[in-house]
Parts: structure tokens; C-alpha cells; sequence
């Protein structure tokens, strides 16, 4: 059996500068010297490096928020540290996220140990819409990086409160009369307006057409009312079909109106539209499995690229997450 040198990890320079620390250490817990330096190297083997939202001298917070009220447009201060005594040296990523959707990232490629990064006055690629937002920043968004701990990689900034005629994710696509009768339905179900139009931007791809059908199920409309859907509410296809797009924003309501006050997350919002159940579960719940038709006439979202012949909850709605990022785009807000 080979003998581990006691001078490994750094003990050479502990020994070296505190030896009667060591020495007094081992004596006061009854253990070898020998014993309580391989204490001391496990130790030092274990540590990890730990990344966390950091707040510098001078800054309020980790996330500093301003808010230009002529335009609603968003700049932010962010700052992350590596708090540990381990270098980090692979890449890792930093995200921000607005009402839970991520809006922007950056790639870090390195950050020594007491070190952090920081950046101001950066302009989020969006303009908020009334009401309230939440904004936080992730480090590690990705967990690519085994850390000391993974519970303090988020700091959420203080709450955005935003007045009634600020813009709507893909408001520039509809009616004002639209986008006033979006904010009041949702007002009345407790749900966000961006997420409904992002769900209707969606089901839609894009038009906001009260007529547009799926060729391979046969739903129509704005939420794509499945013939289930439609029994439910108490219309017909056809009614359906003659409807304004802001006529039809009742029948919209009328569906979703049985989980009122269950609709905070967008994830949620269109699980009410395509899958039920679903409302409420974890992200990892799934949806559809092979072999089935729902799988079959849902397989564009099983998109992990492993080929588990499974939908979950995150992979279904990650595109309606992305449909809201696209719409909060200023071109796309009105």
C-alpha cells in the first residue's frame, strides 16, 4: 500500500505557516497528527466552488431594476460571485428571467475564486405590459457546475408594477378593442394578458384568426377549440367560424373560465388548452406517450432528442414560453 504524503493538497504551506494550529487541533480532538492533516486534506478535496448573486459596494442589491416609464423599456445591474475558495473553470451561464420566461443569458467562460462579474446598464429585449412582473437572475442557470451549494444560485429582484395602458406581448398584431378586452378577461380568470396572447399567438402561429384550423385535428380559433372543447361551451364549429376575433374572445373566457385563479404560470395557461390534467403538475409530468394518437398528433414537441417517445409538461410548453419571449419583443408590443 502506497502512503499518501500529508503535504498534499496544500498542507505543506498549513503546516508550514500554522503548525502548532495543526498540532494543538489534533491534541484537542484526541487524534494523530497524522490523522487530523488527512482530516484537513478531505477537506480541501471536497470544496467546490459556489456561484450566487452578489451585491457590491455601492448597489442595493444582486439585481438592480430601473424602469423608463415613456416606453416601458427595462435596464438592469447584475453582479455574481464565486464565494468559495475554488476557481471555476469551465463555462457556465447567467440568465434573466422576466415572470418566470427567460429573456436573455450570457456565457461566463471562467471565474476565479472571491471573484465576480458584473454588468450594468443593460437594456432587456423587451417592453413590460401592465400589470405586475417579476424579474430574477440565475447563476449557474444551466448547473453545469458541481457547487458547494445549489440553493443560493437565484436572487429574485423586487416586484415591477406597471399602469394599465403599458404595452402587450403581440399587441401590435390585434384591436385595441382586442387588447382591452385581453387585459379584462384576464384581470377577471387572475392570469397574466402576455401569457393569454402568447397562447393565442401560439395556437394561432402568429395571426390572432378567430377561423384558422389544424388540418390534422380539425380545432379552430383562437385557442384552437378541439370538437370536445366545443361541446363544452355550448357553440358549434360553424358559430365559431362566423365570429370577430373579439367576439370570440368570449367563447375564450368561457373555456377557460373553470380554472380561474389556476393560471399564474403560462405553462398552466396552456395546459388548460391543450391538456388538462396537466394543470397544476410539475414540469416533468407527462403528457403523451407512444403509441398513442395524442402522441402521434403531438410529436413536434417531444424535442429532448432522446427519443423516450414522450411528451412532459416543460417540452409542451416551452414554445409557448418562446412565443411570449418573441412578443415581448418592442416591434411586437403595442
Amino acid at each position: 500500500m502506497k502512503k499518501t504524503s500529508i503535504n498534499s493538497n496544500g498542507l505543506t504551506a498549513i503546516l508550514t505557516t500554522a503548525p502548532r494550529a495543526v498540532t494543538g487541533l489534533a491534541h484537542r480532538a484526541g487524534i494523530t497528527l497524522a490523522a487530523c492533516c488527512l482530516l484537513i486534506s478531505s477537506a480541501y478535496a471536497a470544496e467546490r466552488p459556489n456561484l450566487r448573486p452578489f451585491t457590491p459596494n455601492g448597489w442595493s442589491s444582486p439585481l438592480e431594476i430601473r424602469v423608463d416609464e415613456s416606453d416601458n423599456t427595462v435596464k438592469v445591474n447584475w453582479a455574481v460571485i464565486n464565494d468559495a475558495r475554488i476557481d471555476v473553470s469551465s463555462e457556465f451561464r447567467i440568465r434573466i428571467y422576466v415572470d418566470g420566461v427567460t429573456i436573455c443569458g450570457w456565457r461566463i467562460p471562467s471565474l476565479k475564486s472571491r471573484y465576480y462579474v458584473s454588468l450594468r446598464d443593460f437594456q432587456l429585449p423587451l417592453c413590460l405590459a401592465d400589470g405586475r412582473h417579476t424579474l430574477e437572475i440565475r447563476a449557474d442557470a444551466t448547473d453545469t457546475i458541481s457547487e458547494n451549494s445549489e440553493a443560493d444560485n437565484r436572487f429574485r429582484g423586487s416586484d415591477i408594477e406597471v399602469g394599465d395602458e403599458a404595452p402587450l406581448a403581440w399587441g401590435a398584431k390585434v384591436s385595441q378593442e382586442f387588447r382591452d378586452k385581453v387585459r379584462g378577461i384576464s384581470s377577471e380568470l387572475g392570469c397574466d394578458p402576455n401569457h393569454l396572447m402568447a397562447a393565442m399567438a401560439f395556437e394561432t402561429g402568429r395571426t390572432f384568426s378567430p377561423t384558422v384550423l389544424n388540418p390534422q385535428s380539425g380545432a379552430i380559433g383562437l385557442v384552437q377549440f378541439t370538437s370536445i372543447a366545443i361541446t363544452d361551451i355550448g357553440t358549434t364549429k360553424e358559430a365559431l367560424a362566423r365570429m370577430t376575433a373579439v367576439q370570440q374572445l368570449d367563447m375564450v373566457k368561457k373555456y377557460l373560465s373553470r380554472y380561474s385563479g389556476r393560471m399564474a404560470l403560462i405553462d398552466d395557461i396552456y395546459m388548460v388548452i391543450l391538456w388538462q390534467k396537466a394543470v397544476g403538475q410539475d414540469s416533468n409530468y407527462v403528457l403523451f406517450s407512444k403509441p398513442s394518437i395524442y402522441y402521434t398528433q403531438n410529436a413536434g414537441f417531444d424535442v429532448r432528442g432522446n427519443n423516450d417517445g414522450k411528451v412532459t409538461k416543460a417540452e409542451a410548453s416551452a414554445q409557448v414560453r418562446a412565443m411570449l419571449t418573441e412578443g415581448m419583443k418592442p416591434e411586437n408590443m403595442n
